[in-house]
């Protein structure tokens, strides 16, 4: 079954804005982050949805229910724990720009955008696991283990639903990154803005390598 996918990443949150790596730690919206929900479904506004899901994290459920509410949509909806952000263990709550100089300054890299050129998004990922001294956060390994089994886990409920139209996510920031970089085939080297919208088809029969077809980025 192919299910149209809109991908939007959740509102502005007060660690977005002051610049931390959030990964599974929560902080709520900010005004501006509820403000940006609101746009994107004015945006989306006529897509009739007829489902909704987003990760378990908090940021992600509150930016679905307003969108949901701003279209003025009751439809089934669900969380799922495996579509969480990236996890980055020892480094969550950091300063992201001081996180990325602390993972990657001994191979010279400074910045995530560098990371990503140099070693891509799984290099990326193995440079903050390998740099956490408690070994916690996720390596690429982990990280699309988990991906993969929430994938499957989102295809599984939706197929109970029969789908007759598009479908919303709310997604986070690295892990829209590493998806458009990975199913998309995008150079881009930042995060999406917080209420980017993407759009894609979803192949619930496909293997998780080719289950995702983003449109022209």
């Amino acid at each position: 079954m192919k299910v149209r996918l809109y991908m939007v990443r959740h509102g502005q949150t007060y660690f977005n804005r002051y610049g931390k790596l959030q990964g599974w730690s929560e902080a709520p919206l900010t005004p501006e982050g509820v403000g940006q929900c609101r746009k994107a479904a004015e945006e989306m506004k006529g897509a009739e949805f007829c489902a909704a899901f987003s990760s378990d994290l908090r940021r992600a459920q509150d930016s679905l229910k307003i969108e949901l509410s701003s279209m003025g949509l009751d439809v089934p909806i669900k969380s799922f724990k495996a579509l969480r952000e990236e996890f980055f263990g020892f480094f969550e709550g950091l300063n992201a720009s001081e996180a990325w100089i602390m993972a990657g300054a001994k191979k010279g890299i400074r910045t995530l955008k560098e990371a990503l050129e140099k070693y891509g998004e799984d290099g990326a990922m193995d440079l903050i696991k390998e740099a956490d001294p408690f070994s916690e956060a996720e390596g690429s390994q982990e990280y699309w283990k988990r991906m993969e089994e929430g994938y499957r886990q989102v295809a599984s409920w939706l197929e109970t639903l029969h789908p007759s139209g598009p479908v919303l996510q709310v997604g986070h920031g690295s892990t829209m990154l590493n998806l458009l970089r990975r199913h998309g085939k995008s150079p881009r080297s930042h995060y999406p803005e917080n209420g980017e919208i993407f759009k894609c088809v979803f192949d619930t029969e496909a293997e998780f390598g080719r289950c995702l077809s983003f449109e022209t980025l």
